[in-house]
């Protein structure tokens, strides 16, 4: 082999060693970033049942507190539910009105 053969083989050799050394860099980002993906999706998960179980308790409580109301004070409910039908009605009949 002359030089420029020996000086070509060695570059190539080089060329092959530093694609081999890529490689591994690859190989193992590419590893670091599904584990941080894995945590996060993980974590994400994690963070949402725990924001469900609050909204869960959260409506429970309100939804007993407007059990309890509506059982001690049916009269001023029944008012109340009686006001917002003649509103929404009313509404409804001046749109249809205004159509005409």
């Amino acid at each position: 082999m002359n030089r420029r053969e020996s000086a070509v083989a060695r570059v190539m050799k080089e060329l092959e060693e530093a694609g081999a050394d890529a490689g591994e860099v690859l190989n193992e980002v590419r590893r670091r970033s599904m584990k941080n993906a894995s945590v996060a999706r993980d974590e994400i998960a994690h963070g949402l049942e725990s924001a469900r179980d609050v909204v869960a308790e959260r409506a429970g409580r309100a939804a007993d507190v407007t059990g309890d109301y509506v059982r001690t004070h049916p009269l001023a409910v029944l008012g109340a539910v009686a006001g917002i039908g003649l509103l929404i009605g009313v509404a409804l009949g001046y749109k249809s009105d205004s159509r005409r």
